[in-house]
Protein backbone atom coordinates (compact mmCIF):
# COMPACT_ATOMS: atom_id res chain seq x y z
CA UNK A 1 0.00 0.00 0.00
CA UNK A 2 1.37 3.36 -0.98
CA UNK A 3 1.41 6.16 1.74
CA UNK A 4 -0.93 9.38 1.24
CA UNK A 5 1.59 12.59 0.81
CA UNK A 6 0.36 14.94 3.10
CA UNK A 7 -0.02 18.56 2.10
CA UNK A 8 1.29 21.23 5.31
CA UNK A 9 0.27 24.04 5.45
CA UNK A 10 1.31 26.41 8.10
CA UNK A 11 0.47 30.57 8.77
CA UNK A 12 2.28 33.62 10.10
CA UNK A 13 3.11 32.86 13.94
CA UNK A 14 0.93 35.80 16.18
CA UNK A 15 2.19 34.61 19.62
CA UNK A 16 -1.19 35.09 21.66
CA UNK A 17 -3.08 32.66 19.38
CA UNK A 18 -0.57 30.16 17.15
CA UNK A 19 2.82 30.98 17.95
CA UNK A 20 6.42 29.82 16.56
CA UNK A 21 6.17 27.25 19.30
CA UNK A 22 2.81 25.77 18.21
CA UNK A 23 4.26 26.01 14.80
CA UNK A 24 7.36 24.26 15.31
CA UNK A 25 5.31 21.10 17.14
CA UNK A 26 2.66 21.23 14.11
CA UNK A 27 5.29 20.24 11.53
CA UNK A 28 7.59 18.14 14.09
CA UNK A 29 4.57 16.19 14.84
CA UNK A 30 3.19 15.63 11.52
CA UNK A 31 6.88 14.93 9.91
CA UNK A 32 7.22 12.11 13.00
CA UNK A 33 4.32 10.12 10.95
CA UNK A 34 7.15 9.37 8.42
CA UNK A 35 4.44 9.77 6.03
CA UNK A 36 5.50 11.58 2.64
CA UNK A 37 4.82 15.46 2.98
CA UNK A 38 4.77 18.82 1.38
CA UNK A 39 4.94 21.81 2.74
CA UNK A 40 3.68 25.48 1.90
CA UNK A 41 4.93 28.24 4.50
CA UNK A 42 2.47 31.23 4.73
CA UNK A 43 3.75 33.99 2.52
CA UNK A 44 6.84 31.65 0.71
CA UNK A 45 5.56 32.02 -2.83
CA UNK A 46 6.81 28.39 -3.91
CA UNK A 47 5.45 26.19 -3.68
CA UNK A 48 1.50 27.85 -3.99
CA UNK A 49 -1.41 26.26 -2.37
CA UNK A 50 -3.06 24.80 -5.58
CA UNK A 51 0.11 23.14 -6.31
CA UNK A 52 0.59 21.57 -3.21
CA UNK A 53 -3.18 20.47 -3.51
CA UNK A 54 -2.42 18.82 -6.66
CA UNK A 55 0.12 16.81 -4.75
CA UNK A 56 -1.31 15.92 -1.94
CA UNK A 57 -3.70 12.84 -0.76
CA UNK A 58 -4.66 14.53 2.38
CA UNK A 59 -4.45 18.29 3.70
CA UNK A 60 -2.79 19.22 7.08
CA UNK A 61 -3.23 22.91 8.74
CA UNK A 62 -2.89 25.14 11.22
CA UNK A 63 -5.77 26.06 12.73
CA UNK A 64 -8.21 28.49 11.05
CA UNK A 65 -6.28 28.78 7.78
CA UNK A 66 -8.30 28.32 4.71
CA UNK A 67 -6.44 25.85 3.02
CA UNK A 68 -8.28 23.58 4.55
CA UNK A 69 -12.14 25.05 2.96
CA UNK A 70 -10.02 25.15 -0.19
CA UNK A 71 -8.65 21.15 0.12
CA UNK A 72 -12.13 19.82 1.15
CA UNK A 73 -14.00 22.62 -1.79
CA UNK A 74 -11.59 20.65 -4.06
CA UNK A 75 -12.31 17.11 -2.51
CA UNK A 76 -9.13 16.32 -1.35
CA UNK A 77 -9.47 15.27 2.54
CA UNK A 78 -8.52 18.08 5.31
CA UNK A 79 -8.46 18.87 8.76
CA UNK A 80 -6.74 22.14 11.27
CA UNK A 81 -4.40 19.89 13.30
CA UNK A 82 -3.90 22.35 16.84
CA UNK A 83 -0.79 20.25 18.47
CA UNK A 84 -1.11 22.07 22.21
CA UNK A 85 -4.80 22.59 22.51
CA UNK A 86 -4.60 26.54 21.89
CA UNK A 87 -7.80 26.56 19.54
CA UNK A 88 -10.33 24.24 22.21
CA UNK A 89 -12.62 27.35 23.33
CA UNK A 90 -12.96 28.08 19.43
CA UNK A 91 -15.81 27.80 17.50
CA UNK A 92 -15.02 25.13 14.94
CA UNK A 93 -14.07 22.91 18.47
CA UNK A 94 -16.38 20.09 17.47
CA UNK A 95 -16.17 20.05 14.12
CA UNK A 96 -14.91 16.94 11.97
CA UNK A 97 -11.55 19.65 10.74
CA UNK A 98 -10.15 20.04 14.55
CA UNK A 99 -8.35 17.71 16.10
CA UNK A 100 -6.09 18.01 18.93
CA UNK A 101 -2.82 16.62 20.00
CA UNK A 102 -0.87 13.58 18.95
CA UNK A 103 -3.91 11.20 19.33
CA UNK A 104 -5.85 13.33 17.63
CA UNK A 105 -3.61 13.77 14.60
CA UNK A 106 -3.97 10.04 14.29
CA UNK A 107 -7.38 9.99 14.52
CA UNK A 108 -7.52 12.82 11.89
CA UNK A 109 -5.78 10.91 9.51
CA UNK A 110 -7.97 7.94 10.23
CA UNK A 111 -11.28 9.75 9.97
CA UNK A 112 -10.34 11.52 6.69
CA UNK A 113 -8.30 8.39 4.55
CA UNK A 114 -11.32 6.23 5.76
CA UNK A 115 -13.26 8.08 3.76
CA UNK A 116 -14.33 7.40 0.36
CA UNK A 117 -14.22 10.16 -2.48
CA UNK A 118 -18.23 10.77 -2.31
CA UNK A 119 -17.71 10.94 1.48
CA UNK A 120 -15.33 13.87 1.55
CA UNK A 121 -17.41 15.10 -1.55
CA UNK A 122 -20.51 15.48 0.83
CA UNK A 123 -18.62 17.01 3.67
CA UNK A 124 -17.30 19.46 1.79
CA UNK A 125 -20.19 20.33 0.07
CA UNK A 126 -21.81 20.56 3.60
CA UNK A 127 -19.39 22.72 4.80
CA UNK A 128 -17.36 24.30 2.41
CA UNK A 129 -20.13 25.68 0.60
CA UNK A 130 -20.10 28.46 2.76
CA UNK A 131 -16.96 29.74 1.67
CA UNK A 132 -16.77 28.83 -1.46
CA UNK A 133 -20.18 27.82 -2.66
CA UNK A 134 -18.51 26.49 -6.31
CA UNK A 135 -16.82 23.52 -4.25
CA UNK A 136 -13.63 23.73 -6.83
CA UNK A 137 -10.84 24.90 -4.78
CA UNK A 138 -10.76 27.89 -7.14
CA UNK A 139 -12.15 30.57 -5.17
CA UNK A 140 -9.09 32.25 -4.87
CA UNK A 141 -8.51 33.16 -8.66
CA UNK A 142 -12.51 33.89 -9.11
CA UNK A 143 -11.54 36.59 -6.45
CA UNK A 144 -8.30 38.05 -8.71
CA UNK A 145 -10.13 37.89 -11.80
CA UNK A 146 -12.84 40.03 -9.76
CA UNK A 147 -10.11 42.64 -9.37
CA UNK A 148 -8.74 43.21 -12.64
Amino acid sequence: MIPPTIGIFTTTPVDYLFGQLDIDAFLTDIKALYYPYIIKEKHVLYPTVEQVLNQCDIAISCPFTSTCINALSSGIPAFWYDPLNKCSDSDYHGTPFLYVGKDGLRRGLEYWLGKSDQEVRAIAREYGNIIDPFCDGEAKQRFRELLL
